[in-house]
């Protein structure tokens, strides 16, 4: 077969795939977006100078704050994503949900060409992790113009502002400071300076991200079964609206009969040990463990390949996509399937790296890749153990350069 047809058909399987993803996601963008609606209200809220996290709607209140995924009675709301993000969505979030609905998974196809089910099904945001490093990896190994380090830098301070956690992942780009001119630097951290000033120097935004913070140790207690009376409170009911914004909600879309389900498993560390010892780990010994367990990574990975090169910055990466990762996992915070959408950063990298004499161990990436794309009846907790596989498989890859990401050799230089 020749070049030409080979990717002939690569490009007609391409199109085939799309064609069958695109009416299938469609049909669940038709049917609610949960998670989305949280979004929505939340920068709606935060545009009109309130704070969502406690929000409770209750007749009277203006439709735009009507979320029919939000009647319960806890006294939390279920906006949990940060003030920063809401902020980013802020431009959107007057428009009806009818046209912000269609509209975020058009967003998301292009971060992602092609989202895992439960993430489109819920609206999710964690798609926007993998393709802010993969930005912000483009700009930071870019060194033609100081432009880059600036955006690199804006890259940065969006991730963390969008999930805290996430400063884990730029750790090991430490280790490439000394490759980096003082003018390459200062442009990497006015962003984030400039960010952090506005974050810290607005008193509303203060408020905001103080709410957020007491919001999500409230989430914490509920995921770990507290029953503290102060987490519930009597709110008002859901009055059923059958439409409001363009939406049906009684009506909906039938979904074809084999996409009416879901599967989804809770892989987090807390909940694993629970299943397996009837009791639960204190928050200081998931902080303990999850601690040990980075800083050991970061030490193994040091002392192994020193002195680090600028070659290695697609395993410095993957590294730390990793440890960030590790912290999602040890997460005192249940953990659904839609999480798993942010390996595919890591997996690219390891890609475009490809060792044909270590086949094995990309044999087990793609059974851990296989493992989160399906749902095999007879095989427990499949998505859970392929999800720690390819985070095994991942810290080998870049802890283990020699073996699997050999340098480039240096030119020698001309005199």
């Amino acid at each position: 077969m020749s070049k030409k047809t080979g990717w002939l058909l690569l490009t007609v399987a391409v199109f085939a795939v799309l064609a069958y993803t695109i009416q299938r996601d469609r049909r669940y963008e038709e049917n609610l977006s949960s998670d989305l609606r949280n979004r929505v209200v939340g920068a709606r809220l935060i545009k009109d100078g309130r704070s969502p996290y406690y929000y409770r709607w209750a007749p009277g209140d203006p439709i735009r704050y009507y979320n029919p995924f939000d009647f319960n009675f806890f006294k939390m709301s279920a906006v949990t994503a940060s003030p920063f993000f809401h902020h980013l969505l802020s431009p959107l979030a007057d428009w009806p949900q009818a046209r912000i609905s269609p509209l975020w998974l058009g967003i998301e196809y292009i971060l992602f060409i092609s989202a895992w089910i439960m993430h489109v099904h819920a609206g999710q945001l964690y798609i926007c992790m993998p393709f802010g490093a993969m930005l912000f990896l483009f700009c930071f190994r870019n060194d033609r113009h100081i432009g880059f380090a600036f955006a690199s830098g804006t890259c940065a301070a969006f991730l963390v502002l969008i999930r805290v956690n996430m400063i884990l992942f730029f750790i090991p780009f430490l280790f490439l400071v000394r490759f980096y001119t003082r003018r390459r630097i200062l442009a990497f951290f006015l962003p984030v300076v400039l960010l952090t000033a506005w974050t810290l120097g607005n008193s509303h935004e203060r408020r905001l991200w103080q709410d957020y913070r007491s919001q999500v140790s409230d989430w914490i207690e509920m995921c770990r079964g507290g029953q503290t009376l102060g987490l519930y409170q009597l709110n008002s009911g859901d009055p059923h609206y059958e439409t409001w914004e363009g939406l049906h909600t009684r009506e909906g879309v039938p979904l074809p009969p084999t996409l009416d389900t879901f599967y989804s498993e809770n892989g987090s560390v807390f909940r694993l040990a629970k299943s397996a010892f009837h009791h639960q780990i204190p928050l200081a010994a998931l902080a303990i463990a999850a601690t040990g367990i980075i800083i050991v990574s970061i030490c193994i990975f040091y002392f192994l390949n020193r002195p680090l090169q600028q070659e290695d910055i697609d395993r410095i990466a993957i590294l730390g996509f990793c440890l960030y990762m590790l912290s999602d996992l040890f997460s005192p915070i249940h953990r659904y399937q839609y999480y798993t959408v942010q390996w595919i950063f890591p997996l690219l990298l390891a890609a475009s790296s490809f060792q044909p004499r270590r086949k094995v161990l990309y044999g087990l990436l793609v059974t851990g890749l296989l493992l989160n794309c399906m749902y095999l009846h007879f095989f427990k907790m499949e998505n859970t153990l392929g999800e720690y596989l390819m985070m095994a498989v991942l810290l080998v890859l870049s802890t283990f350069p020699d073996r699997f990401f050999p340098r480039k050799s240096t030119a020698a230089s001309l005199s």
